[in-house]
């Protein structure tokens, strides 16, 4: 297999790949997929798991939408909490939402969405998910060029 620069076709300017050069070539694709692989098992492992949609008691709106979602009979509490965010909505009224805590990804942008001063720990949080994306983009980079 030869490899051509541009339109030149000069010998300087030719490339061999010899079947000796293609198999370590091989070896170094096959080696850089088992790291990526590692790095992506490993961000993976580092992240804290999210608690399941499921586990909403019933009394609240989303107790009321996963009856509704799993098709399952529903109580009471759900049936009027359903309601009254339903009129809630209908009216105009959105419900209120909880603020993430310092420290957090969520925090670092409203800070930075309302001008406000960022905290130490909100700065880290955002360096923390900046690598973390970083790592996650170069690893599916890899994979791509590898495949």
């Amino acid at each position: 297999m030869a490899y051509v620069r541009g339109a030149r076709r000069h010998p300087m300017f030719v490339l061999t790949i010899t079947p000796e050069m293609e198999e370590q070539i091989e070896k170094d694709i096959e080696q850089a997929k088992r790291d990526i692989e590692a790095k992506l098992k490993a961000v993976k492992a580092s992240k804290p798991r999210t608690p399941r949609r499921d586990t909403q008691p019933c009394g609240t709106t989303a107790g009321y939408y996963r009856h509704l979602r799993k098709r399952e009979p529903m109580d009471d509490a759900c049936r009027t909490a359903g309601l009254a965010h339903r009129a809630a909505r209908r009216a105009g009224i959105k419900p209120k939402r909880k603020l993430s805590p310092c420290g957090t990804y969520a925090a670092y942008r409203r800070h930075v969405e309302h001008g406000e001063q960022v905290d130490d720990a909100c700065e880290k949080a955002k360096t923390q998910h900046h690598a973390e994306r970083y790592v996650e983009r170069m690893a599916r980079r890899e994979m791509e060029l590898a495949a």
